[in-house]
């Protein structure tokens, strides 16, 4: 089950970076959007990095070792998402946006949303305190993993 949450939770941050990425080729903005896109990109390979475990980055990036902290994060960003996608659009009116332009922000919609939905997913696990549980599998499938190879 956690296996699960981490790869959806870098595939909605990839989605996100690469919906962020569209935005910044199709829906163009202002330099407060652009910047806004810039920091969605950042906290979306942050977030990545922190699924993948790397020890050296979460040393660096305390809060996201906090699964609670990090599901209002991810939650954040893609609430910055949502509204973000709506602000491009309404930046059009009066001209109805085109067809790339409606795509983009439909896609920017669905990724923002996913970002919400992980981020709940932390926080109901942070609250149930799950993250000692999933440390105890880890250890145990590392142990197991160790023995295997030692054995070999």
């Amino acid at each position: 089950m956690f296996s699960v949450i981490e790869a959806l939770a870098m595939l909605v941050s990839g989605l996100q970076i690469l919906a962020q990425v569209a935005t910044f080729a199709i829906l163009k903005g202002n330099f407060i959007q652009l910047l806004l896109r810039a920091y969605v990109v950042l906290f979306s390979v942050l977030f990545i990095l922190a699924e993948l475990r790397f020890d050296w980055f979460l040393k660096f990036a305390p809060s996201l070792k906090s699964w609670i902290n990090r599901g209002f994060l991810y939650s954040f960003v893609g609430v910055i998402g949502v509204e973000e996608s709506y602000a491009s659009l309404a930046e059009q009116y009066p001209q109805m946006p085109s067809i790339k332009q409606q795509f983009t922000s439909v896609f920017l919609k669905i990724a923002s949303y996913g970002m919400i939905f992980i981020g709940i997913i932390y926080i109901v696990n942070g609250i149930l305190c799950m993250k000692p549980v999933y440390e105890r599998v880890r250890a145990r499938y590392q142990d197991q993993v160790d023995r295997f190879t030692q054995s070999r």
